[in-house]
């Protein structure tokens, strides 16, 4: 029952617009949990790491005291007339959460990565003033905070600021030798936007 719940806040952490007439295709990389049927299969770390859409920047299988759960592939293409906007994203869950009540809860830290031009800085309803994290300006984005780089947008969502602002700090790339110019290293700085969508 415990996963079933973490399993539908993860759903919903997707924020997945899915309308009439469009088709999703989930991959879903689990460690620990397994899923079958036509919406997802497991991965491989090693598959994650020959990802070769976009750069995936993650924290490795632990941070902190919160293990890799899962990671999640998503694509969406909405149908003809449909006003759901198309998705790309791959979204990376450390921990498990204790639910209060039947309505589930949030993982204690996700990071949601997608092609930089499917969300520019341009286009979020940033709160409050851009910052930087080695390089690349962040914005807070409905209670998250938002990386732009050249090639993704990073969003990190978590149970406090700092610790969201900390677990960006050390993000690298898992799959860098598939793409020129990705920080390696948690102290490399992030290839900047530079707009051009």
């Amino acid at each position: 029952m415990i996963k079933a719940l973490v399993k539908l806040a993860v759903v919903l952490a997707l924020s997945c617009a899915c309308g009439q007439g469009g088709t999703q295709n989930e991959q879903i990389l689990t460690p620990t949990l397994k899923t079958t049927g036509p919406q997802g299969r497991d991965l491989t770390v090693p598959e994650l790491q020959s990802f070769a859409d976009f750069p995936i920047y993650w924290l490795g299988t632990q941070h902190g005291p919160y293990p890799l759960e899962r990671i999640i592939r998503s694509v969406f293409t909405p149908g003809s007339g449909s006003p759901s906007k198309a998705e790309n994203l791959v979204l990376i869950v450390y921990g498990e959460c204790t639910p209060a009540r039947e309505e589930g809860c949030s993982p204690p830290l996700t990071i949601r990565l997608e092609p930089a031009c499917n969300s520019r800085p341009e286009a979020a309803r940033a709160e409050g003033p851009d910052f930087e994290i080695r390089a690349a300006t962040v914005g807070h984005v409905g209670g998250q905070i938002r990386i732009w780089t050249r090639d993704v947008t990073i969003t990190v969502s978590g149970a406090s600021e700092q610790g969201m602002i900390d677990a960006a700090d050390q993000l690298t790339a898992a799959n860098g030798v598939n793409f020129v110019g990705v920080p390696e290293l948690a102290s490399d700085p992030f290839p900047p936007f530079a707009g051009g969508c």
